[in-house]
């Protein structure tokens, strides 16, 4: 077993197979850390590292935040920036090339458009908290948080998995195509 008395352990096997699965994000996620720690800026790849790095640091704001609706706000800057700052409509781009379905496909359990489901994560809950417009302020968003951080880390998983796939390509708006 691996770990320390008071760490949860995994098996051998286990922790190989998990290096196996995630080896794409791995290697993204180190070329990335590289990039945000080189004060120079001289990485091989800046663009795709910058948009990378910056989606990182918005998913683990998301996540470790204690307001909801701020906490939408973070995860959804995650997939603002995977899409390069352009905004829903950058996001539903995005969404189609690295996971396939079209903006008028049911993408959620409940059968819940993906065009639905970004505009009730970017337009309601995003933008309207951003621009001061939301009125639904005290409605309890907790389903829209769910839904945007397991929209936010399927992305940013895929997103770094094409960058590994395809090591020359500095450009975050391929991440759209």
């Amino acid at each position: 077993m691996i770990g320390r008395p008071n760490e949860p352990f995994i098996s051998k096997p286990d922790w190989e197979q998990s290096l196996a699965d995630y080896d794409l994000v791995l290697k993204t996620t180190g070329e990335v850390i590289s990039f945000y720690l080189e004060p120079t800026g001289n990485v091989r790849r800046p663009k795709l590292m910058n948009a990378l790095a910056q989606a990182i640091l918005w998913f683990h704001e998301g996540c470790r935040e204690t307001v909801t609706l701020m906490a939408i706000v973070k995860l959804t800057a995650t997939l603002d920036a995977l899409a390069k700052g352009d905004k829903s409509g950058g996001i539903k781009r995005m969404i189609t090339a690295r996971l396939g379905p079209n903006p008028s496909d049911k993408f959620w359990a409940d059968g819940t458009t993906m065009e639905e489901g970004v505009k009730e994560i970017y337009s309601d809950g995003r933008s309207r908290t951003m621009h001061g417009t939301n009125d639904r302020i005290g409605h309890d968003w907790t389903s829209t948080r769910a839904r945007a951080e397991g929209l936010a880390r399927l992305c940013l998983i895929v997103c770094m998995e094409w960058a590994s796939n395809n090591a020359s390509f500095d450009d975050p708006a391929l991440l759209q195509k």
